[in-house]
């Protein structure tokens, strides 16, 4: 059977993200959005390195969320 549109998990950038727990995700989420915050003025590049941490985390933790039940 071939995964539906809804099932399918979303392709990352951290695609390791996948194997992590909820905790895991959790820090890395909050340790990149502390350390974009740093990087704002400073270096655009490492800022959207971490920004993209922050997002890869939050896609897979709320995919989880949404597909649980699936």
């Amino acid at each position: 059977m071939h995964p539906t549109k809804s099932t399918r998990r979303p392709s990352l950038t951290n695609t390791s993200y996948w194997t992590k727990s909820k905790a895991q995700l959790e820090y890395i989420a909050k340790d990149a959005h502390e350390a974009a915050v740093a990087m704002l003025g400073h270096d655009l590049v490492a800022e959207k390195k971490y920004l993209e941490q922050v997002a890869d985390a939050a896609t897979v933790l709320h995919h989880r969320a949404t597909n649980r039940s699936k």
